[in-house]
């Protein structure tokens, strides 16, 4: 084991999809899994996440835009060194594109919302919390640059996907994975810690990366005066 390894391995679950016909998005979450057929993954694994994902999307306590496009899924296989294990493959699961539920107070593409996972079994630190960059939700900015109180239904919609998942037979777990560190001169173990509740606030965040394929046009002024 060395340094930035993982506990072991595991499975790393991908939700992607496309903004305004142009940008990508994705976000990420790490599923351990127990014995047997759990330590495979399979495209039966990937197909059965394709609903609790899709209800997610399609939940208007969600609130996406129909400008963000939801694809597929894709389920990988992680060894300890964070790369695919020799041999192995990751399985797609493909979603005939839907569009988001909504159509106004849409935000830019670079908007995020953070989805803060927390581990029910470590109170602050390494392993404590993990994070999901969701698409910018539908959502009206108040005065004070919040988003008043979508917060309350938003973790209940992400609880019940993150539920089922959790449900489906040989997958495993959604977990908070804390790789191996240094802190101090001394080495810090990885482990794994399940998913406890989920945390979200009340203001937008960034991904800077989800704004760079939208073609823009400019406009420039008569000269300045001197």
């Amino acid at each position: 084991m060395a340094l930035g390894d993982f506990a072991g391995r595991h499975k790393l679950l991908t939700v992607y999809g496309t903004a305004f016909g142009a940008e990508t998005w994705q976000f990420g979450l790490r599923i351990l899994p127990g014995g047997g057929d759990q330590q495979t993954v399979s495209q039966a694994q990937a197909d059965a996440i394709k609903a609790p994902v899709l209800a997610w999307w399609n939940d208007v306590n969600s609130g996406f835009s129909q400008y963000h496009i939801l694809q597929g899924i894709k389920l990988a296989p992680i060894g300890a060194d964070g790369k695919y294990p020799v041999g192995e493959t990751a399985y797609v699961g493909d979603i005939v594109d839907t569009a988001g539920t909504l159509n106004t107070n849409v935000h830019p593409a670079q908007c995020a919302y953070v989805m803060t996972l927390v581990s029910g079994a470590i109170p602050r630190g390494r392993g404590s919390l993990g994070r999901c960059y969701l698409p910018a939700p539908c959502l009206s900015i108040s005065s004070t640059g919040t988003v008043g109180g979508y917060a309350t239904t938003a973790v209940v919609a992400f609880r019940t996907m993150l539920n089922a998942i959790n449900a489906i037979a040989d997958l495993g777990t959604v977990v908070i994975a804390s790789r191996e560190g240094l802190k101090n001169g001394v080495v810090q173990a990885p482990f794994y810690t399940p998913v406890g509740f989920c945390r979200a606030d009340n203001v937008m965040d960034t991904q800077r990366r989800r704004r760079r394929s939208i073609t823009s046009t400019r406009a420039t002024s008569a000269a300045v005066v001197q």
